[in-house]
């Protein structure tokens, strides 16, 4: 009886924002055998517009990286083998995604906007 497979433990290049297809490779965070915590920067990653950190889908091994720095990389291209660890997010698992752009600040404060009045013409502020 056949062994059934388990989910992928490839990491591929997402889209990382813009509809951009490729990205240059500038430098890894991680080397092959490292231990990696989800959401921990893979490597950095340069497009037309901004240098993006690309973090980990998951928890695990680090058994292969895959591109030098340099190297350009076309979007949907395999970056990390992972050995073993937590089941990644898929399309099937999580149907939105998103786009990798950074670190996104939260916070609980309310704005308030008020109206002011510079001469004659009244601003939102």
């Amino acid at each position: 009886m056949a062994k059934p497979r388990g989910k992928s433990k490839l990491f591929k290049l997402p889209d990382l924002g813009e509809g951009l297809q490729e990205a240059e490779l500038v430098e890894w965070h991680v080397a092959e055998g490292d231990e990696v915590a989800a959401d921990q920067p893979l490597v950095s990653m340069e497009t037309d517009k901004a240098i993006v950190e690309v973090p980990s889908p998951r928890s695990g091994g680090i058994a292969r990286l895959h591109g030098s720095p340099g190297d350009i990389i076309p979007v949907g291209a395999v970056l990390v083998e992972f050995t073993h660890g937590d089941v990644e997010e898929t399309k099937e698992t999580k149907q939105d995604a998103g786009t990798v752009v950074g670190a996104v600040q939260a916070g609980d404060q309310v704005v308030k906007e008020e109206a002011i009045t510079v001469g004659q013409v009244k601003i939102g502020v």
